[in-house]
């Protein structure tokens, strides 16, 4: 919007990157730096015409949005409020009654609430509107290879996601294994950093996931079959994408919307499995573009794994070739900017008559 010449547009950025491994949690420091932010947005509130909000599913950051959406209503801004992962529902439903009822009542403000797939509709049923909702997939860059992809050597297979015990990197290990012992050439290549989510549980069952998978990577049959290779970005990922056969993302994580790392793998021609769970099921076409695979189905799992990577060629390049395809019609970085621009003027009204 910023580069709209009739649009000016003022950030209010409230994420504060910390060090510690682990998210969900409040810390004094965030709390400063967000009323800072807030009282920076209030400040900047007269004159605009719309309120755009990443919109937070836990209470402490519903807090934060009601600081932001209730001033915008006060003033009569449109306010637009956009969840860009899923867990709204759970969120809403594990509230009591009071905090379910400030929520219901401060949502139904919004002129519009965007979620990324027709899946995620649900999240919000319970503002009993549905003509307030609005489907807006992600889009991710062109990360394309020249190289078309070939099955000489082994399979390999990619996991790129923040290694959370909920995202599924521990099942995907355990069906190399599997694979392994079968006597297929298969690796595993994780790229991500070891993560605790306050939403998946103790901390104590992240610890042993970790451990457990470190002692696989001991094992002399896993050894250089599973290679952790940490925080990969921008031309290192896109490399990796490149270089593999298959992205695999067996997650249950409660917060998961549309996951990125899905799309980018199909913008690189790559077929996914992954769970059915949350809005994947609109992502992938099973069986044409990748595989769908039920959750705590582990046989069901490293049966998919198995299947693709003894696929022919002509099967195999079929699913590269839809994948890509599913990516050109649908999660381009220029459609998704385009689909906001019309959302967002729509509701502002702004037309590019309007002076600055």
């Amino acid at each position: 919007m910023s580069n709209k010449r009739y649009c000016k547009t003022t950030v209010v950025d409230t994420n504060l990157e910390s060090s510690v491994a682990k998210t969900g949690t409040l810390q004094l420091n965030k709390l400063l730096f967000l009323l800072r932010q807030i009282t920076f947005a209030w400040w900047s509130l007269p004159g605009k015409h719309l309120v755009y909000i990443v919109i937070s599913s836990s209470f402490l950051g519903f807090l934060k949005d009601a600081f932001l959406i209730w001033p915008a209503v006060l003033l009569g801004k449109p306010c637009v409020l956009h969840l860009h992962g899923g867990g709204y529902a759970g969120f809403y439903g594990n509230a009591g009654k009071l905090q379910r009822f400030c929520i219901r009542h401060t949502l139904r403000r919004a002129s519009g609430v965007i979620v990324l797939g027709e899946l995620l509709r649900e999240q919000f049923s319970f503002l009993k509107d549905s003509d307030k909702i609005i489907v807006i997939p992600n889009g991710v860059h062109d990360v394309s290879s020249s190289n078309a992809r070939t099955l000489d050597g082994p399979f390999r297979f990619v996991f790129l996601s923040n290694l959370m015990v909920s995202k599924g990197y521990l099942e995907a290990a355990k069906a190399i294994k599997s694979l392994l012992l079968e006597g297929l050439d298969v690796e595993l290549h994780l790229c991500g950093k070891f993560l605790y989510s306050a939403c998946e549980g103790a901390p104590s069952d992240s610890q042993t996931a970790r451990e457990e998978f470190e002692r696989m990577l001991d094992d002399p049959t896993l050894r250089g079959r599973i290679v952790h290779h940490g925080i990969v970005m921008m031309q290192e990922k896109d490399d990796i994408l490149a270089s593999s056969h298959c992205l695999l993302l067996p997650t249950q994580y409660p917060g998961e919307g549309q996951p990125l790392c899905i799309l980018e793998a199909m913008a690189s021609g790559l077929p996914v499995i992954a769970n059915v769970h949350a809005g994947i099921p609109d992502m992938i076409a099973d069986g044409k573009t990748g595989f769908l695979v039920a959750k705590n189905q582990d046989d069901n799992l490293t049966h998919a794994m198995r299947k693709i990577a003894c696929m022919g060629t002509a099967e195999f390049e079929s699913l590269c070739h839809n994948a890509r395809d599913a990516y050109e019609r649908q999660y381009t970085l220029g459609l998704h900017l385009q689909r906001m621009d019309n959302c967002l003027s729509s509701m502002s009204n702004i037309k590019e008559s309007v002076s600055p």
